[in-house]
């Protein structure tokens, strides 16, 4: 068909309840793609991405997390994968869109500690035995102050994927009434802790990463799993996590969209050249480039920092 379509708008049929709500023409998509397209030239973020926080890896990542991706991030314990995934969600809501964090391995109160020693620059250890100066308790107020009003969301007392979802959705309901952005992204904290109905482990991550693969579309929000790794890697003279390395499913590498490894050569090398340096290895990605980024690791702050925006 030659010439210039007319635009056609089925909102009318889809509110008379003669079309359904889910299935869109082309012709339609084409204005919202269109409108994408401007946003992105005229400087602003796209309304289907939430940024990392991270400028070098949302560069990597075409932009930032794109809503409706289920998103890997994966690594042998002591690598910071749960510290990175905190500070994400925190970037996430200091952006203005609510995020969800599911917490199976640390309290509510304790997912608090880590954040609070981030922002105020005290250690840890020094905030679990309320070690503090007066300096300190000033740095500590601070800290609690400057982001006590985050559309931050912390649950520790869900374990099951069921129950997650059901939260998350009822969650998703209230945000508007209680006068919140809405959600960008939802992180689960982690894969291996969660239970389902499921018979054995490899059928249980499989279930999982599924139902978190439709969480992430219905409500069109990224959501990030942290996974395990293999200890096998341990044995290989290079420990960089491959995606052999993802424990008990071939689910998780063929239903992510985004796949993460986090690696510290200083964990394994106390003469490494990289020490204060964490490598993020993009093994899959499924709208960009394959690649590593480098970020700053401060330690005694759980802190990562961009080697290029420091």
């Amino acid at each position: 068909m030659k010439g210039k379509t007319a635009f056609i708008n089925t909102e009318r049929f889809v509110k008379e309840g003669k079309w359904p709500p889910s299935m869109r023409l082309v012709n339609e998509l084409r204005r919202a793609y269109l409108d994408r397209i401007s946003d992105i030239d005229e400087g602003e973020i796209p309304r289907d991405v939430v940024l990392t926080g991270f400028p070098t890896l949302d560069c990597v990542l075409s932009g930032g997390m794109h809503q409706g991706h289920l998103i890997v991030l994966a690594g042998r314990p002591g690598m910071g994968k749960t510290a990175l995934a905190q500070q994400i969600a925190v970037n996430v809501a200091e952006g203005g869109r609510s995020a969800i964090f599911y917490s199976l391995e640390m309290s509510s109160l304790e997912v608090m500690e880590r954040v609070i020693s981030r922002h105020s620059g005290i250690s840890v250890p020094h905030l679990k035995m309320a070690d503090l100066t007066l300096v300190g308790y000033s740095l500590l107020l601070e800290a609690i102050e400057s982001f006590g009003n985050l559309p931050l969301l912390v649950d520790d007392a869900s374990f099951d994927v069921d129950t997650m979802i059901k939260n998350a959705k009822t969650a998703t309901d209230c945000l508007a009434a209680l006068k919140l952005p809405p959600l960008g992204a939802i992180f689960v904290d982690y894969l291996q802790l969660i239970g389902s109905k499921a018979k054995n482990s490899a059928q249980n991550i499989s279930q999982i990463i599924a139902a978190f693969k439709r969480l992430a579309r219905e409500l069109n929000v990224a959501v990030v799993v942290l996974s395990q790794l293999s200890r096998d890697l341990e044995t290989r003279h290079d420990r960089r996590p491959r995606m052999s390395d993802l424990s008990e499913s071939a689910s998780i590498e063929e239903d992510a969209d985004l796949i993460l490894f986090i690696y510290r050569d200083e964990y394994y090398n106390l003469r490494s050249a990289d020490k204060g340096v964490a490598e993020i290895i993009v093994a899959k990605n499924r709208y960009g480039t394959v690649t590593n980024v480098r970020l700053v690791f401060i330690g005694e702050r759980i802190l990562f920092v961009d080697s290029a925006h420091k």
